[in-house]
């Protein structure tokens, strides 16, 4: 925050160069040995302390890798807050509960999938706990948690639960009688006793199977791990299959199979009952957030024992990890997979590796394969954007998120600069629109003041919105200012030549490659290059391609449109050059009736 606070008073030209050196010092995700050293990368810091890392990297095998990661430093003002479904029971996509916090004012800058869920209810294996409030039980799970002191994590962890009888109602002799039990707002197995839901885990208790019901109304005091709750019994109900739970209240039930009739029994319509929660580990019941997890993967800086990872799920798959670095920044994993022309993931050493690399002391495995999701905010935007690929086509539902949450105020005045064109691959020498925007703090749209002023490392380039990047390949940065807002950013841009990139030639009318061997009389071919480096598709300006054709075949209109005039049977060629690439194709014409 002090080199923001500096810049406010500086002239432009410091402004430049301390953007220029925090950009500088800015490491890449350095993904390394797991998945490949990186031939693209690109690091967007879009709040103080908070960047947004696309990575591209090929394996041993010569697979094509795609990461997408969000870091954010010990200082930042986005901090982590574990959510749940806004019902528990049915889960929810990545969009769907970030529209649910957004529309409840949590100013959402980013989020990745967590923990592992049921096949039917989606509910999380493991624990959930959301600023403070405990809203599933930890179960057989691993926890990854965020305290006062940092992120930590803990091998499983039980979290007792007890319900005191204390009196209240005409049957006396129920005073003092209490039940523990470890479930709570989780689906109810045939064997398992006791369960607690409450209002959070759904409308109902989803349960299918015969069993009983005592339904409590919430009197007072939170759900926390420090904290009791006051209920009084509103119901008992000796039989049924799915319990209504209702607002504010809660559902103490239990399976048939599991005989456990005496509690039913020792519970009357008026009685006074209380909650409380038994946490054995300090650090879990200061917690403010916490969610299940899969293996620690590194531990102390070093790769831990595959021996005890999940074998399941150990092959590739496209996988979503958390870690730490020894500075406190904390990272947010996602890996795609089973695409092969975008990625193909990797297993869990891999995993592992990637991590460690990236300075993780210790990193902790998410739930993977379909589940992988990364939303950020992009600057201006009106919400956030997907940057993984779901490996289905679509977003899973899922369990539980990690949402990343700006504490900024929403000002709507103009602190961050940005360019729609952000980590943009540009073909040497193409002019491109800047598409500059601004965002306040919390990255929401801000008027872009009428001064910004874009400077190079080398140079001052001056108050244009449209720039030519050098006819060399090598990444590009521009730095971006506002003497009257104060307002500031960086735009990265990567040059690449044209001997450096995949070309083809298609027809934009259908998208697909033209077969320019034999083109019908009267034919319009609209000539387009598709111009790609290590997958990703490189921008290049409307004038770069040059087309030529021979006169007895048609000609090429101003739009690159190759028109077919000539007679049948007349044969001739097309070539098309971009910068010293050059192709030529021979064309014969034909009848459309033949």
């Amino acid at each position: 925050m002090l080199v923001y606070q500096m810049i406010k008073r500086l002239s432009t030209i410091i402004l430049s160069a301390l953007l220029l050196m925090s950009w500088l010092c800015v490491p890449s995700a350095a993904a390394g040995g797991g998945t490949g050293e990186a031939v693209y990368s690109n690091t967007s810091e879009l709040l103080p302390g908070y960047s947004f890392i696309n990575e591209v990297s090929y394996d041993a095998l010569g697979q094509r890798q795609e990461t997408s990661v969000l870091t954010v430093s010990a200082d930042s003002p986005v901090r982590p807050m574990c959510v749940t479904a806004p019902d528990i029971y049915s889960g929810a996509s990545i969009d769907e509960v970030i529209s649910y916090y957004m529309e409840r004012d949590v100013n959402v800058v980013g989020a990745v999938n967590a923990d592992f869920f049921g096949p039917v209810s989606k509910n999380p294996l493991g624990i959930a706990i959301e600023d403070g409030i405990f809203k599933s039980s930890p179960e057989d799970e691993n926890i990854l948690g965020f305290g006062p002191d940092g992120p930590f994590f803990l091998p499983k962890t039980q979290i007792t639960l007890t319900l005191t009888n204390i009196g209240g109602s005409f049957l006396a002799q129920n005073r003092g009688k209490s039940f523990t039990f470890t479930h709570f707002n989780k689906g109810r197995n045939d064997y398992g006793g006791l369960y607690l839901m409450n209002d959070q885990f759904g409308s109902s208790t989803h349960t299918v199977s015969e069993g009983w019901a005592v339904r409590l109304k919430r009197e007072s005091g939170k759900y926390g791990l420090r904290d009791a709750v006051s209920f009084t019994v509103v119901d008992v109900i000796p039989s049924g299959t799915d319990f209504v739970i209702g607002d504010n209240m809660a559902v103490l039930t239990s399976d048939k199979l599991s005989r456990r009739e005496d509690v039913l029994k020792s519970f009357t319509v008026g009685d006074k009952v209380l909650l409380t929660f038994q946490c054995s580990d300090l650090r879990l019941k200061r917690a403010t957030n916490a969610t299940g997890c899969g293996d620690l993967l590194v531990n102390n800086g070093q790769i831990t024992s595959s021996i005890l990872w999940d074998k399941d799920i150990y092959e590739s798959n496209p996988r979503t990890a958390f870690g730490v670095k020894a500075d406190g920044t904390m990272v947010f994993y996602t890996l795609d997979g089973r695409q092969k022309s975008r990625s193909v993931g990797c297993d869990l050493l891999a995993l592992a590796q990637d991590l460690k690399d990236m300075g993780c002391t210790f990193a902790v495995n998410l739930d993977g394969g379909g589940s992988t999701a990364l939303s950020y905010h992009r600057p201006a935007d009106a919400r956030t954007s997907l940057a993984t690929s779901p490996s289905f086509g679509y977003n899973r539902i899922c369990g539980s998120y990690i949402l990343l949450v700006s504490e900024a105020e929403n000002t709507g005045l103009p602190r961050h600069l940005a360019s729609g064109q952000e980590g943009r691959m540009v073909l040497a020498g193409s002019t491109i629109d800047l598409n500059l925007v601004a965002a306040d703090d919390t990255l929401s749209p801000a008027p872009l003041p009428e001064d910004v002023l874009i400077t190079s490392d080398t140079h001052r380039i001056g108050y244009v919105t449209r720039y030519t990047v050098p006819d060399a390949s090598g990444r590009e940065t521009l730095l971006l200012s506002s003497s009257s807002s104060g307002a500031s950013g960086l735009l990265h841009l990567h040059v690449i030549a044209p001997e450096e990139t995949t070309i083809m030639l298609i027809d934009a009318s259908t998208g697909r490659e033209p077969a320019l061997g034999y083109l019908d009389r009267g034919a319009e071919v609209v000539l387009c290059p598709s111009i790609s480096y290590c997958g990703k598709s490189v921008f290049y300006s409307d004038d770069q391609p040059i087309f030529a054709v021979s006169d007895s075949v048609g000609y090429i209109d101003e739009d690159n449109t190759l028109v077919v005039t000539g007679n049948p049977g007349v044969s001739g060629t097309l070539s098309f050059r971009l910068g010293n690439h050059y192709e030529e194709f021979t064309v014969t014409v034909v009848s459309h009736y033949a």
